[in-house]
């Protein structure tokens, strides 16, 4: 009798068990930025003329799946890892235009007004959470009937050392919302499958030029 009751409880101890689900992501993304600022230099006292300044921002990763399972998270995420390739980015500032001595009030060095165009580029370093071999965390967020993808880490991908652009790459803003359809997954059986691929294109910030690109394709698979 304590065999039978013992075997009984086999099932419902496995249907207690929560759906694990495996998330393969490949793909490539690429944000570049481009601000304008005319006149931002000022010119040298009894100069004229004007000089604007150009900042820009590129960066770009080849995305590669990672291995492994995971119950469904919080607000119904699923969190999955993925491996950065090829990843590179830069920022710059540059400075064009010239200045001359102003005709009515001129300096009394006129070679004060020799700005020479200027330009700068500021280190951008990758975090190490996101390249490491293991992969960075991913994850897929339920919105509007489909699913959000995001780097799922505060401290972002990458950093650059300049003072202008919030520098990023898959964060949460712009929104990437896929293709993939949340009812599809909730509705997997056991070792089912569903796949999604597209191409996602986001503005920039208002004033500026470009915007972030990602070629991307998902497969969800539920392993329990």
């Amino acid at each position: 009798m304590i065999a039978v009751l013992a075997a009984a409880c086999v099932p419902a101890a496995e249907a207690a068990k929560p759906k694990l689900y495996s998330v393969s992501l490949k793909g490539n993304v690429r944000n570049e930025r481009t601000a304008v600022f005319s006149d931002s230099v000022q010119p040298p006292y009894g100069c004229v003329g004007s000089m604007s300044e150009t900042r820009h921002f590129a960066a770009s990763a080849g995305i590669r799946p990672k291995g492994g399972a995971a119950p469904v998270a919080s607000y119904g995420r699923l969190i999955f890892r993925a491996r950065l390739t090829s990843f590179t980015a830069t920022s710059t500032s540059e400075t064009s235009g010239s200045f001359s001595p102003d005709p009515d009030f001129p300096p009394p060095d006129p070679s004060v007004c020799a700005v020479a165009p200027e330009r700068k580029s500021y280190p951008c370093h990758f975090k190490s959470e996101a390249t490491r071999r293991s992969g960075g965390e991913f994850a897929l967020l339920p919105n509007k009937g489909k699913y959000e993808l995001y780097y799922n880490r505060s401290a972002g991908i990458l950093l650059c050392e300049d003072d202008y652009f919030y520098d990023s790459l898959l964060d949460t803003s712009p929104t990437m919302l896929t293709k993939l359809r949340v009812r599809a997954v909730k509705h997997l059986g056991r070792g089912k499958s569903v796949s999604a691929s597209g191409t996602i294109s986001e503005p920039p910030a208002s004033g500026e030029s470009g915007g972030e690109t990602l070629h991307y394709a998902l497969r969800v698979k539920r392993v329990r």
